[in-house]
């Protein structure tokens, strides 16, 4: 396909079956184990940055999270407009999200924890005080985070956090409700309303980023702070834009242009804009549109794709936390090295033997 075709659309470019969105997300998992590394090694309280975020003046662990977002707005349409049913549909998305948080949790509750806190595994299981909430209000998304088990990981660097990641996946699940919920009242059958309803959440954005709305957002999240989405309410309308940007690029496939300029520009506009640290606006901009492009473009090399990039989401923070545990005095490099070979080979077990048998059901259930 040539790019500097000026007809050259989306809907021409993208391919369902042959991209390389799995090979993005995986490489975004793996830029957040190295964000978070800097913190986990050096402290919590060092102004020990990563050299990305640094150059960027900008958090890389943001923008990954927000292309994780572009890409699940991007993909879910389609699912939930061919549908059966609102049933079938958050069925697949309770079987492609539980099982993997499940096991990190029960992982970090039933077996990281009572190492950590070196009691016998008996006393521990008899009283739930433990892990009860710990596990029971990240399961159910709808209660703030729970971050760690009572005095877990409390003489770390980064002190008494068990899984700093799990944070983000309570408002991807509030998302799949409001689309269900714009199907319900036919929102997605007109595609310009959904582009109006996405531009006003990033005029919502841009007014955050000034700080001009910002007491009211505060306002909100301390009011309803018990609501796990309400009570981070500056980061859900964040997300939510960004959600909502990768469903408007889907629905609008035949009309976003593609060609060498409008991506060269995009990509100048971007590093002009570091320079006068605004990269906090440009990238609510040319962020979804330029992810998109570059996750479409065909996988010629012929990789089977496995996307282990939600496993490794789930695990890392966790595993990343463990090894500093065990292995105080590591070398830096070697830290990052040995989280990402062990939260990878646990990613990979996870998908054998969990992910890909429950692929396997919900085909033979017409899921």
């Amino acid at each position: 396909m040539n790019l500097l075709k000026n007809n050259t659309t989306l809907k021409d470019y993208y391919d369902r079956k042959n991209n390389i969105f799995s090979i993005i997300s995986f490489l975004m998992s793996l830029i957040i184990i190295y964000y978070h590394a800097y913190p986990l090694y050096y402290g919590i309280n060092l102004p020990k940055i990563d050299p990305i975020s640094k150059v960027l003046n900008y958090s890389i662990a943001e923008i990954v999270v927000n292309v994780f977002l572009i890409f699940s707005g991007f993909n879910i349409v389609k699912s939930l407009m061919n549908s059966d049913s609102y049933f079938k549909f958050f069925l697949k998305r309770v079987l492609k999200i539980i099982p993997d948080l499940l096991i990190s949790l029960l992982l970090g509750a039933f077996v990281i924890a009572p190492i950590v806190l070196k009691v016998s595994i008996f006393s521990y299981l008899i009283n739930p005080s433990y892990y009860f909430h710990y596990i029971f209000d990240n399961l159910i998304l709808i209660r703030p985070t729970v971050y760690s088990i009572s005095i877990v990981f409390s003489n770390l660097p980064y002190p008494n956090v068990l899984n700093g990641s799990i944070w983000t996946i309570k408002h991807i699940f509030s998302f799949y409700f409001i689309l269900a919920f714009f199907k319900k009242i036919k929102l997605l059958n007109k595609r310009k309303n959904i582009l109006i309803f996405t531009l006003m959440l990033l005029v919502i954005n841009i007014l955050s980023e000034t700080g001009i709305i910002n007491p009211y957002l505060n306002f909100i999240s301390k009011k309803l702070y018990f609501i796990g989405i309400f009570g981070e309410f500056k980061w859900f309308i964040k997300l939510f834009y960004f959600f909502m940007t990768g469903v408007c690029l889907d629905l609008y496939q035949d009309k976003v242009k593609i060609n060498i300029q409008v991506i060269s520009i995009s990509f100048l506009l971007l590093i002009i804009s570091n320079f006068f640290n605004l990269m906090n606006y440009t990238f609510l901009f040319f962020l979804p549109y330029l992810i998109i492009i570059i996750a479409s473009s065909k996988n010629f090399f012929k990789i089977k794709q496995i996307d282990i990039s939600y496993q490794i989401y789930v695990y890392a923070f966790l595993i990343q936390q463990f090894i500093i545990y065990l292995l105080p005095n590591i070398n830096f490099s070697l830290y990052i090295i040995l989280s990402i070979l062990v939260t990878i080979l646990l990613s990979f077990m996870t998908y054998y033997l969990v992910d890909k048998p429950l692929s396997i059901l919900k085909r033979k259930c017409n899921l």
